[in-house]
């Protein structure tokens, strides 16, 4: 038996040379003068394994985030690409083409309006936007506004418009209870009379009320402005009645005096 430094040997007689073979942590090996022996093999510390790495939640997190960008961005993306692709896919918009008309009214000087925008006054042209309805009102003191709806073109004529004229109209002011009459007659509405759109003749307005004087008017056209209204304001005076004279007492009557002589007083 041979030992060497905590190691021990187990010598193997025979010439042979047997291969190098691990057996139960030993090697063989061929030591010199032919003898074949076995090296115990030297077993060295093992390290320790490597802890276990702290589990992270960072993978988990950025997985939520990712997965709520998929779910609110895409659909919006999405709908913002079919978008474009619909409007580069729709043919452009047509260009407006506008066109001038001529208005012309009877009688001149109407008021030509779209909506509350006053365009001009007639005779004149206005500028609208062509195969597009559109409306204008013509308006002018004295006549009755006329609303004209029509669609405009390339190289339509004129319009040629004519204003009806507008009724006279008399308000009549009077006291409470008074009676108003004109030409005679008794208005519902004291407040708006029509007259008509001609007056032929001149009004007559009378205002009675018992205990004042009547009042009487006559107008005729030239009174009524350019918007065809006149008003009448009744003032009534009352009637002052005559004082009776005051009633006076008798005279008294004379004494009679008696005939004769006068008795001569006894006294």
């Amino acid at each position: 038996m041979l030992q060497t430094s905590n190691m021990e040997l187990r010598v193997i007689e025979g010439g042979g040379q047997p291969a190098a073979n691990r057996h139960f942590g030993v090697t063989v090996v061929s030591l010199p003068g032919g003898i074949s022996g076995i090296v115990a093999k030297a077993k060295l510390p093992q390290r320790p394994p490597a802890p276990p790495e702290p589990r992270s939640f960072f993978l988990p997190i950025a997985g939520v985030i990712i997965a709520a960008f998929a779910l609110v961005a895409m659909p919006a993306l999405s709908a913002a690409a079919n978008h474009e692709a619909e409007a580069e896919a729709a043919p452009p918009a047509a260009e407006e083409v506008k066109v001038t008309v001529a208005v012309h009214s009877t009688p001149e000087g109407a008021a030509v309006k779209r909506g509350d925008e006053t365009l001009c006054t007639t005779p004149c042209d206005v500028e609208l936007t062509a195969d597009e309805e559109a409306e204008l009102h013509l308006e002018m003191d004295g006549f009755v506004t006329l609303a004209h709806t029509f669609t405009p073109v390339t190289g339509a004529e004129p319009l040629a418009l004519t204003l009806e004229a507008a009724a006279y109209q008399l308000a009549v002011e009077a006291p409470e209870g008074a009676t108003v009459t004109v030409n005679g007659e008794t208005p519902e509405n004291a407040a708006e009379i029509d007259l008509g759109a001609e007056l032929a003749e001149d009004v007559e307005v009378v205002v009675s009320q018992r205990g004042f004087r009547t009042f009487r008017a006559t107008l005729n056209a030239a009174e009524f402005g350019d918007d065809r209204r006149h008003a009448v304001t009744a003032e009534l005076a009352p009637v002052r009645r005559a004082a009776r004279p005051a009633a006076t007492a008798p005279a008294p009557e004379p004494a009679v005096e008696p005939e004769g002589p006068v008795p001569a007083n006894p006294f």
